[in-house]
Parts: structure tokens; C-alpha cells; sequence
């Protein structure tokens, strides 16, 4: 849904792509595939941290989590107290979340609770970075998942292996998650994203019409240059806050671009409002549908490509309608305009190449007017096809089928009604 047609038009013009990895490049769905632990633990004590970190997460990457674990049999001893639990919920400046459990206030959890509608009866929303969360009291276990730098820095000891492992797990395109017990490290987990179909075909053809797409990502650089490689962008930001998205708008625009890019949020509101062609998510807040100039009723964050292509077939289909008429006048007034003044300058009459008729030349241009107008109608309509390609070969191709088309068909069109009124005894 456009709210101009103008934000279309503009999508043609377009220099830059800003992308989201997550749900525009891959399926958005990273499952967990695999428990990693760092020595001196083993793979049930990851198993077990992350379902009781994951819990209260109820998105794809927390139901997988915990149904990884669930299928390797490392259901905690815990479980029965996380009903009352203090929940750490994920935030874009922590990049963490997870639980704090205390020993000996559990109970029995409702049979059949699989949705997680009745997990949290006790959930406050915590950061653990902030001084309220770092105090941990004996009797309490806190579990915390998330980026393994973010991870990093609330750590008493880092393993030695740390980084190896983030940047083993990250050059294989997978993204890692660091999970903790008490601020000690015990793992990693492997999560695993698949890219869209067709997605690097796509990008490949914004690239051959000049465009540069620009890939964003939170993830670490290694999995973001990995993923990128993979479906060829030579532009990405790993580590990626939502504000990153307003700050690259600006200076593409700074440097007289046209940018275009996505968002959902309310953190990607002043970014969408910048932007010369903002795609908001239907599924997304209010705040980010109003500053964009487009919403996507399917919640498609890869439809700003076909946003794209869609506005540069519309410029195409007016050049070449355009290109058309132009020619297709400057023809018809040289095949009639010797004609009409032929009796004032007799000279021009080495100019009616066309032989046309005195009385007739004028009434066949009409003729030909009228019949070639409507025949434009479906080309505007159906739109000029064309592969991707760059806008100099574009416009080439343009010039020679409609300019020269456009000089060509007048002139044997008003030549045939012509001979036909002649024939006719006009």
C-alpha cells in the first residue's frame, strides 16, 4: 500500500538498498542445531542452561532452543521453579536475556503448558548490566543467554577458547549464543539460518541495474561477511543497533542518493521517515507504518527489491511511451508539414518523400493519430518488459525500438491510409 505514487516512482531512482539480514537475506527462523561447551563442562550442562534461559522466550530461536534440548534429555533440575522465576528479557542495548531462579520456591507447573501463556507468573524486567542484577545471593541461579560480546562483559573469568569458538562457529555463516551459570561461562550454541529462495538472484540483479545493496546485521562480523559473501553484497555493518539505520540513511542522502530500506520498529520510525522509499511492515508498530511512505499488508520484508524493480519498470514504461510519442510527432508533422506548404514554397516538395496526396496527407495523419493513441494505452497498462540490467543499456535499447519505432511506424502507417483514401477516391 502506497501512500503516494510518487514514493513508487521514487523506487525507481533508487541508489541504495539498506537490508536486515534476519527475515529479508535468510528466513529470519535460526534454529539451534548445537550444544558446545567450554572446558571443564559438558554438553548437558548448555543443554540445560538454555531451556532455562529460553523458557520465557517465545520466539522461534527460544522454542528451538528448548526443543533441542528437550530431544537430547537435558531437562533441569530447575524446572519446576522457573514458574517463579525473574525473568531478563532481551534488549537491543544488552543484547541478552535470561532467568534468575531460587532454589526451593518452585512448584509443579500446569500439565500440558507448552505455549508458555502461563510461564511467567513472576516476571520483572531486568537487565544484567544494571546493579540491581549483579548481585547474585547463594540460593539463587541465574542463567543468562546472548551476543557472545555482550556476553563477554558481565563474565568473571572468560575461557581461554572464547573467542576461538565465536569466531569458529561465526566463519561457518552460523550465529553463535554464549550462555552462562552465575557469570561463569558454559557454552556455546550454535544457531542456523538458511537464505531465502532466490534471494541471491535478486541481489544480483539490484546490483546490475547500479543499485548497491547494504547489508544489516546485529550478528558477529564474521557471520555477517560470511552471509554476505554468500549471496554477494560487498556492504554490511555486523553489530548493527537500530539507530545504525538512521545514521547510513543520512549519510547516503548527504551524499545526494536515493535510499530506500525497511523497518518494523519504532527504533526504525526516524530512519523510515528519512529514507526516500520507507517500506514498513503491516505486522510492524504504528509508529514505524506512519513515518514510512509504504506498507506491505504481507509483512515481506524482501518486498522492498520487488518495490524496487516494480518503480524501475514504471520509469522504463514512461521513457519508452514517452520516447515513442516524441518521435512519433516529430515524424508525422515531417511527412505532412512539406505537403501542407507545398503550394506557398515549391521548394518542400522534394521534401514529401512520401509521395502523400494534397488533399489527403493532412486527413491520414489525423487517421493514423487516432488509431495509434489507443495502441498506446495497453503497452502504458501491461508495462515495458526488461531484465535487469544497467540503466545506459536501458536507455539504448529504449532509443532504438521506441525512437526509431517511433519514427518508422508514422510514416508507413500514414503512407497505407494514404494509397487507401486515394484508392477510395478521396
Amino acid at each position: 500500500m502506497a501512500k503516494s505514487g510518487r514514493a513508487v516512482e521514487r523506487a525507481g531512482d533508487t541508489d541504495v538498498i539498506i537490508l536486515d539480514k534476519t527475515g529479508t537475506i535468510t528466513v529470519g527462523n535460526r534454529q539451534a542445531t548445537d550444544f558446545i561447551p567450554f572446558e571443564g563442562h559438558n554438553a548437558r550442562e548448555v543443554g540445560e542452561a538454555a531451556f532455562l534461559a529460553s523458557w520465557h522466550d517465545d520466539t522461534p530461536e527460544g522454542r528451538s532452543l528448548i526443543r533441542l534440548a528437550y530431544e537430547d534429555g537435558y531437562i533441569p533440575k530447575e524446572l519446576n521453579a522457573l514458574g517463579v522465576s525473574e525473568v531478563y528479557e532481551f534488549s537491543a542495548s544488552t543484547r541478552t536475556s535470561g532467568v534468575k531462579i531460587s532454589q526451593g520456591t518452585g512448584f509443579m507447573l500446569p500439565k500440558g503448558d507448552k505455549s508458555g501463556r502461563e510461564r511467567g507468573r513472576l516476571r520483572r524486567k531486568f537487565e544484567p548490566h544494571q546493579e540491581a542484577a549483579t548481585s547474585i545471593a547463594e540460593d539463587e541461579t541465574e542463567i543468562i543467554k546472548g551476543a557472545p560480546d555482550a556476553v563477554k562483559k558481565i563474565l568473571h573469568t572468560v575461557p581461554s577458547n572464547y573467542d576461538q569458538l565465536v569466531n569458529q562457529i561465526s566463519s561457518a555463516g552460523d550465529t553463535p549464543l554464549a550462555v552462562t551459570r552465575n557469570r561463569e561461562a558454559v557454552g556455546m550454541i550454535r544457531l542456523r539460518d538458511v537464505l531465502k529462495p532466490g534471494i541471491k538472484e535478486k541481489i544480483q540483479s539490484v546490483k546490475v541495474m547500479g543499485i548497491r545493496p547494504v547489508m544489516l546485521t546485529g550478528d558477529h562480523p564474521l557471520t555477517a561477511k560470511s552471509i554476505a559473501n554468500e549471496v554477494g553484497i560487498d556492504e554490511y555493518k555486523p553489530e548493527a543497533k537500530p539507530e545504525d539505520k538512521y545514521e547510513i540513511v543520512m549519510r547516503e542522502q548527504a551524499d545526494n542518493r536515493v535510499v530506500a530500506m525497511i523497518g518494523d520498529g519504532t527504533n526504525d520510525a526516524p530512519a523510515l521517515a528519512a529514507a526516500d522509499v520507507g517500506l514498513a511492515m503491516n505486522s510492524g508498530t504504528q509508529a514505524a507504518k506512519e513515518a514510512a511512505n509504504m506498507v506491505d499488508l504481507e509483512s515481506n520484508p524482501a518486498k522492498i527489491i520487488e518495490v524496487v524493480m516494480l518503480g524501475k519498470q514504471l520509469l522504463m514504461t514512461r521513457g519508452a511511451v514517452t520516447t515513442f510519442s516524441i518521435a512519433n510527432d516529430v515524424a508525422k508533422y515531417f511527412a505532412i508539414v512539406p505537403v501542407m506548404f507545398a503550394s506557398t514554397l515549391p521548394q518542400l516538395k522534394a521534401l514529401n518523400i512520401l509521395g502523400l496526396g494534397l488533399n489527403t496527407a493532412v486527413l491520414s495523419a489525423l487517421i493514423f493519430n487516432a488509431v495509434i493513441i489507443p495502441l498506446l494505452i495497453p503497452l502504458a497498462m501491461r508495462g515495458v518488459r526488461f531484465k535487469p540490467t544497467s540503466t545506459m543499456t536501458l536507455f539504448i535499447k529504449n532509443a532504438l525500438i521506441y525512437g526509431v519505432g517511433g519514427v518508422i511506424v508514422p510514416f508507413v502507417g500514414i503512407k497505407l491510409i494514404d494509397i487507401l483514401l486515394v484508392s477510395l477516391g478521396a
